[in-house]
């Protein structure tokens, strides 16, 4: 959007450093539209409004943990030619809801907490996601080397909140960050996303720290992806540079929960309880030169 594209611009011609903070982490600006509004800074579908009348699914709320506002992210439902639609919640840090932003800090992110509270219709899943990537310089593939994320499943009516540090498998300086919620993000194995769910956001804080003052060039980024994603049984392994010496599946909050040769082409997953995991790669000395992402079904 081109409020934050003019002050993109206005930061390079003047020098300045944005600073340790995100846009409007409190949710106390919002931009008026005229005919809808969105918190400064984040980007949804609310904009859909005025061009088809879909109702508009993140709203300005005076329920707020701390200070004025907070955001409520609802699931609704709309009617095209005698069909029903459900158009569930997205609020996405940055210009584009379908891209990140470039990641213009002088140091990385270390810990971020927020206030939240998930009001849920029936049986329903929120997410919270942040990926750190960088740029491959041989590939030209952006590659995903940070992060924390956390579904939210059970229902909270008064304000809790969350608070994780942020996990890096690298030493590189982030050039992209994806920051997102969503109130519901049940679409597959017959779970839908119910009309009326809520998720509640308020109050964002963010702790950094310094980039480290050596990168380590030597090691050998891989090209590491799994499927399926989510997965129930078996996990596929594919890498397309190089034999890694191990592989290791981390739990969302950091345990080992299995290791293996870094020649299986595949894990069995099985007996693994429901949840959001990490594959880790290590190289021949331990180091961990790749993770990735998957979530492990009922």
């Amino acid at each position: 959007m081109k409020r934050i594209y003019n002050l993109i611009l206005l930061f390079l011609i003047t020098g300045y450093s944005i600073g340790q903070s995100l846009e409007n982490e409190n949710f106390e600006e919002w931009e008026n539209n005229s005919a809808f509004e969105e918190p400064e800074g984040w980007v949804t579908r609310n904009d859909l409004y005025p061009e088809f009348g879909i109702p508009q699914t993140v709203i300005k709320s005076t329920d707020a943990a701390e200070g004025n506002y907070a955001v409520k992210m609802e699931t609704f439902s709309y009617v095209i030619d005698a069909t029903t639609y459900l158009i569930p919640s997205y609020m996405v840090y940055g210009q584009d809801i379908n891209a990140g932003v470039p990641y213009t800090w002088n140091k990385r992110l270390k810990k971020i907490s927020f206030y939240y509270k998930y009001i849920p219709n029936g049986v329903d899943t929120g997410a919270f996601v942040l990926l750190m990537a960088y740029k491959d310089k041989n590939s030209g593939r952006y590659i995903t080397h940070g992060g924390v994320s956390m579904l939210i499943v059970n229902p909270q009516t008064t304000y809790k909140k969350f608070e994780l540090p942020v996990y890096y498998s690298s030493d590189h300086k982030c050039d992209t960050m994806v920051f997102y919620f969503a109130n519901s993000i049940n679409r597959n194995n017959g779970n839908k996303s119910k009309v009326g769910t809520v998720l509640m956001i308020d109050d964002i804080d963010t702790e950094w720290e310094d980039f480290p003052a050596v990168l380590n060039t030597e090691l050998l980024e891989y090209d590491l992806s799994v499927y399926p994603n989510p997965v129930e049984n078996i996990l596929n392994i594919r890498s397309s540079a190089g034999t890694l010496k191990t592989y290791m599946i981390v739990s969302f909050l950091g345990s080992k929960v299995m290791e293996f040769s870094g020649d299986e082409k595949f894990a069995n997953v099985s007996l693994l309880p429901a949840g959001i995991y990490y594959l880790q790669g290590c190289n021949s000395i331990g180091k961990v030169v790749y993770k990735t992402k998957f979530i492990k079904k009922q």
